[in-house]
């Protein structure tokens, strides 16, 4: 019988490494700056572009990059120290991975946009005409993934997208595809206004084979500038091509708050209708460490209704894992509205439950 082997990453070494740009006014078109440090026994390398790269003018860039060895799985963070306040005045946050890091990998993993240049100018973090960057790179090592499905943990696979292009959906750059959401009548309450969104219509189908449909199957071919999508919120579309663009969900997202589940909750069911399925892991992810008595009858229905297994193998361990918690969560109205739903389901908590004793 075949198996399959899985892995993840824990950090291992953190080190940091405070970057200064002196002079930073006097640095002139694309020039970059560089420093090179030693984090985990690997040699990294900052790459400063004080006018920013890629004909992104209004903005600066910064990029890590592994010198040596070869690879190395890691995640880097990256923002602005206040020099008036070394200890608590970081600004502009913002991280990289975790990822595979490559030495053949010339360009590095970073951000063509990192902070405006009016946002740095407003900042305070440039005084005297020097820049303080502060990066810490935490190094990983992989670990087998088995304990994580025994315990009920959502696997979500590394990030394969090459690089940040969040600053082309921020600029609009280039933008060939109009997105329109929301319908301008509406049969329940007063009329809404439908809302637009500048994407790249080659990005979208790269990324979701039911994009890459709707807009003719070859991106070069297609010559559709607008589409419209009625039966979705704005506010659920923006986190999906936030996602598109960055491979990451939004930061609000990575809080535990009753706003994140339910984002979660819905980005779910559309990552499933445009089968974004590392996406649709990472909801899962997320809604997997919102459990509890009240939560993870809906949860079990949610992911019944859209093949979500991992999600389904943590609320079936949920609820076995306790006798007490199971007759708690028996008496709940999601318990019978998930009985209604998918009333086979019992049979899958029953056998859940004989595997505990």
């Amino acid at each position: 019988m075949a198996t399959c082997k899985t892995s993840s990453t824990v950090v291992v070494h953190t080190g940091g490494h405070l970057f200064e740009a002196v002079g930073h006014s006097l640095v002139s078109g694309q020039t970059h700056l560089t420093s090179t440090f030693r984090v985990g026994g690997a040699n990294w390398c900052i790459r400063y572009y004080p006018n920013g790269e890629r004909g992104v003018a209004d903005s600066t860039s910064v990029y890590l990059r592994l010198l040596s060895p070869d690879e190395v799985m890691a995640s880097g963070f990256f923002c602005l120290q206040d020099p008036a306040s070394p200890s608590t005045g970081e600004k502009n946050k913002r991280s990289v991975g975790p990822r595979k890091f490559l030495s053949s990998e010339i360009g590095g993993w970073g951000y063509a946009r990192f902070v405006s240049k009016a946002d740095l100018a407003a900042s305070g973090c440039l005084k005297d005409d020097c820049l303080v960057i502060k990066c810490t790179v935490e190094v990983s090592e992989f670990i087998d993934n088995y304990a994580r499905l025994n315990e009920g943990q959502i696997i979500v696979p590394p990030s394969n997208l090459g690089t940040d292009l969040g600053y082309l959906l921020e600029s609009g750059l280039k933008a060939d595809l109009t997105v329109k959401i929301g319908s301008s009548t509406s049969l329940r309450g007063p009329r809404r206004k439908a809302k637009s969104f500048k994407v790249h219509a080659c990005l979208l189908g790269a990324r979701s084979p039911v994009f890459r449909a709707q807009l003719g199957g070859s991106m070069k071919e297609s010559k559709q500038s607008s589409i419209c999508i009625k039966d979705m919120d704005a506010k659920v579309f923006e986190a999906l091509i936030h996602y598109m663009y960055t491979d990451c969900l939004p930061d609000f997202m990575e809080e535990t708050t009753k706003e994140a589940t339910s984002m979660a909750q819905h980005l779910l069911v559309v990552a499933d209708r445009y089968a974004v399925e590392r996406l649709k892991l990472m909801c899962a992810s997320k809604l997997s460490n919102a459990i509890d008595a009240d939560s993870v009858c809906f949860t079990l229905d949610l992911a019944q209704q859209y093949n979500c297994q991992q999600l389904k193998d943590c609320c079936l361990k949920y609820m076995a894992k306790d006798r007490h918690r199971l007759r708690d969560i028996k008496k709940t109205k999601g318990f019978e509205q998930l009985q209604k739903n998918h009333p086979l389901i019992v049979c899958d908590i029953l056998d859940e439950v004989i595997g505990k004793m």
